[in-house]
């Protein structure tokens, strides 16, 4: 998890809107992930494929 840069709670990882953002529920907003922001554009590129790795994984829903 990342921290909130406003408010130093841990943030959550969201998706949505077709794509992933980090979320505080103490400042209830949506906030930028900083760290991508410093990422070069190579590691940019890594991250985006591990991402659509897990949008392509296959989810399980009502298995009992």
């Amino acid at each position: 998890m990342s921290t909130c840069p406003c408010c130093n709670q841990q943030m959550f990882l969201s998706a949505g809107k077709n794509r992933f953002y980090w979320y505080c529920s103490s400042c209830r907003q949506e906030m930028p992930d900083l760290i991508s922001v410093m990422m070069t554009a190579r590691q940019r590129a890594k991250r985006t494929r591990v991402f659509e790795s897990l949008e392509s994984t296959p989810q399980v829903v009502g298995a009992r």
